[in-house]
């Protein structure tokens, strides 16, 4: 997936906040090693340095209930009571930069479907996040 943010963010562009990624960049005496474009190195123009392996495994929903038999215990009063806890989006498992992986910033244009224009997660963002 493409993630054009990362122009923004992760260029040592000083307007913006930076990724943590940024931490890691290129300094000539502390990290001369670094693939990161050193503090405001004007790296800030489409290039395959923002494209991410968009890989992802999410608990998507869950259900489960239980119904207890209440007759006995209530002379038939009230024949039984009914349990249940459902949830969205429990869990996403990603190596993605963005927010997630499952974006659609563009609805069916094809020219622009695997672009993460820094849309906002799904409804029911994710419980537990794991990078």
């Amino acid at each position: 997936m493409y993630y054009p943010g990362g122009m923004f963010n992760m260029t040592g562009v000083y307007l913006n906040n930076q990724h943590e990624l940024m931490v890691n960049r290129y300094h000539e005496v502390r990290n001369p090693d670094s693939d990161v474009p050193r503090t405001d190195s004007k790296d800030d123009i489409p290039n395959d340095r923002f494209v991410y392996d968009a890989s992802f495994l999410r608990l998507k929903a869950a259900s489960i209930g239980y119904t207890f038999d209440l007759a006995k215990i209530t002379a038939s009063k009230l024949k039984s009571l009914a349990l249940s806890v459902n949830g969205n989006n429990l869990m996403l498992l990603k190596n993605y930069i963005g927010y997630d992986p499952e974006v659609n910033t563009s609805g069916t244009s094809s020219t622009l479907r695997r672009v993460d224009n820094g849309s906002f997660p799904q409804t029911g963002q994710s419980l537990l996040l794991l990078n």
